[in-house]
């Protein structure tokens, strides 16, 4: 054997070896990504795709201009003091700031994730979740929260209008619990029911891709609970909490005076974004207050890791993949230059050859 062919022998065995070598990284970086793929599977998807979120305008049919006029209209009476000193009285001390329109109620419904849960809305803000459930709804408005009666269905009609005649039970009806029901069935995809709507999700997404979106209840408090569990966001708002729905100078809340999608997005991309979960219950209430008997399951909801940016996975091995994908990349661009100069190469021996063979033509003529 020559010494040339001897040198061929071993740049080919050593080429072979390299290509085992990325083989066998690449099948292991394979095997992890099914592992990453499983884990997706277990884990709720989301409405829309991260950063790809609508941004609609948001009807609400409540107002909390209706609690301004109420507090003029009133002022200084024995009415308002009752009224104060009811359930309702919590309402008039919530910070104007935290109150204003803008897109925070939006975005939080175009970042909600599935879940099973029928009473609960789960949302992800800046890769970290956030639950609004009927305990979270009690937390920030004070209202009560509790079971209704035996036998009461949620029916709007004259009994809520003669709950009025009796000023007692009035007071102590579940009036937290009422509100937040009516809220959550427009937040949140319905039931897929045969014949009238097979795709529950997908009717809510369209919805909430349409000019503008309509819900009930006392919506507000969603965007209470944002800026209560995302201290950042009160940092975009400005200012401070000291003006209240009862010391505010004016009769109606300047509109589109709340955060908008800038804001919001500015926040969201906050290397110190801090979201608290979700709430726990406070002070002393009735038993089952905040609690659905009806509420489903949905062990999706309580895997962790899933609202990492980091690929669902824990931080050792994401970094562990990320190293590799580095490498694999490092390889990837070595063998472009390979290529480049192999195609190169190429053209120059056809150029070689092309005038060869016109020479030979050019000599036998």
């Amino acid at each position: 054997m020559s010494k040339r062919q001897s040198i061929r022998g071993e740049d080919t065995g050593a080429a072979n070896a390299r290509a085992r070598g990325r083989s066998l990284r690449g099948k292991e970086i394979a095997e992890d990504s099914t592992e990453v793929e499983d884990v997706k599977e277990s884990l709720p998807g989301r409405l829309f795709a991260t950063d790809r979120f609508p941004s609609e305008r948001v009807n609400t049919y409540s107002t909390t201009d209706f609690l301004l006029c109420v507090r003029d209209l009133l002022n200084g009476s024995v009415e308002m003091g009752q009224i104060l000193d009811s359930c309702f009285g919590r309402l008039f001390s919530l910070p104007v700031r935290r109150l204003l329109a803008g897109k925070v109620v939006q975005r939080m419904l175009t970042r909600e994730v599935f879940t099973k849960k029928k009473y609960e809305l789960w949302a992800v803000f800046g890769g970290k979740p956030l639950r609004f459930s009927l305990v979270e709804f009690g937390e920030v408005t004070g209202l009560p929260c509790g079971e209704f009666e035996e036998g009461y269905s949620i029916d709007y009609d004259l009994k809520h209008v003669n709950l009025v005649k009796n000023l007692k039970k009035f007071f102590a009806f579940q009036w937290g619990r009422e509100a937040f029901q009516a809220a959550i069935r427009t937040m949140m995809p319905g039931p897929k029911v045969m014949g009238k709507c097979e795709d529950p999700t997908g009717n809510f997404c369209k919805k909430l891709r349409q000019k503008s979106v309509r819900l009930l209840g006392f919506p507000h408090a969603l965007q209470l609970v944002a800026f209560e569990a995302i201290p950042r966001l009160l940092v975009q708002a400005g200012g401070d909490d000291s003006v209240t729905l009862m010391n505010f100078p004016g009769k109606f809340l300047p509109q589109h005076a709340g955060l908008n999608v800038c804001d919001l997005r500015e926040a969201e991309h906050d290397p110190g974004l801090m979201v608290q979960p979700m709430m726990e219950i406070s002070g002393v209430h009735e038993e089952r207050w905040g609690v659905w008997d009806d509420e489903k399951y949905d062990k999706k909801r309580r895997l962790s890791g899933y609202f990492k940016r980091e690929i669902m996975v824990d931080g050792e091995e994401h970094a562990r993949m990320v190293s590799r994908v580095e490498e694999l990349g490092t390889e990837v661009l070595r063998l472009k230059e390979v290529v480049e100069k192999q195609g190169r190469q190429f053209e120059k021996w056809k150029t070689f050859m092309k005038g060869k063979s016109a020479a030979k033509k050019f000599g036998s003529v």
